[in-house]
């Protein structure tokens, strides 16, 4: 559907996005609305939410709640209030995430019990009550956001790696459950992007140049390169798929040029 000549997928439709404020899911949150949603935002950082609503060019498609997503209350009640301020919720995107990076043998337990909580319960609880809406509704569509960790091993990133993973087996055990709901449920793993929560390692030359050697298509990626993915997956134009994984990480799934056996 276009108007104006630009694309509005999801005109009409209510979407709900976590860590929805910088990032892949701030990214996620501008492609929403410039193609017609409505879109309610969690964000923990009052300064980058009302920083994120300041640059929207319409407003009143965007509200943005404080909550924690780690908390099974404080999301049921943020889920309950996007809404009855827009009246539904269509579509969700799990972004919010954090990192800790070190050796497996230094992390303290509040450390590991923080990530999984942010990153692997907090998906569920919003799935879970965003799903309630949806099931009530006629169905949605829900895109979580993996990470290459949750394919393979990366070192000093074990709870990380370990919440991504569980990421991924909670997308496939939705996807079968909710599909008689009209519930698609599907997961984007993006590859190494230069995002805030990767600004640590981006600034090492040496790693940046590594990752580069690594990816088949000679690049770091960008949020902008993941937006195109989670839209297809949110939009109608995907209404076969449920319960994949997509690499959208420049062919590092794909394989390791750096083995070429006639590589000098």
């Amino acid at each position: 559907m276009k108007e104006g000549g630009v694309t509005v997928r999801f005109a009409g439709k209510v979407a709900l996005v976590t860590g929805g404020s910088s990032g892949i899911g701030g990214a996620v949150a501008e492609k929403l609305t410039s193609e017609g949603a409505h879109c309610a935002i969690i964000s923990r950082d009052a300064r980058k939410a009302e920083a994120f609503m300041a640059r929207l060019p319409d407003r009143d498609k965007a509200a943005w709640w404080s909550a924690d997503v780690s908390d099974w209350e404080q999301v049921r009640q943020t889920v309950e209030q996007a809404a009855e301020r827009f009246g539904k919720i269509d579509l969700l995107v799990n972004a919010a995430g954090i990192n800790i990076r070190k050796p497996a043998l230094e992390y303290a337990p509040q450390e590991w019990k923080r990530i999984l909580d942010i990153n692997l319960t907090g998906t569920f609880y919003v799935c879970q009550c965003a799903g309630k809406i949806m099931k009530e509704t006629g169905g949605g569509s829900i895109v979580n956001i993996g990470s290459m960790t949750s394919h393979f091993g990366v070192p000093h990133v074990a709870p990380y790696a370990a919440s991504k993973g569980g990421v991924m087996q909670l997308t496939k055990a939705l996807a079968v459950e909710w599909a008689p709901y009209g519930i698609r449920v599907n997961q984007v793993s993006p590859g190494y992007i230069e995002t805030p929560l990767a600004s640590e390692v981006v600034a090492r030359k040496k790693y940046r140049e590594r990752i580069i050697e690594r990816t088949p298509l000679g690049r770091w990626g960008t949020p902008q390169d993941v937006v195109s993915a989670v839209a297809f997956l949110l939009s109608d134009e995907s209404e076969f798929i449920t319960g994949q994984i997509f690499g959208v990480d420049g062919g590092i799934l794909g394989g390791d040029p750096s083995m070429d056996p006639l590589q000098e």
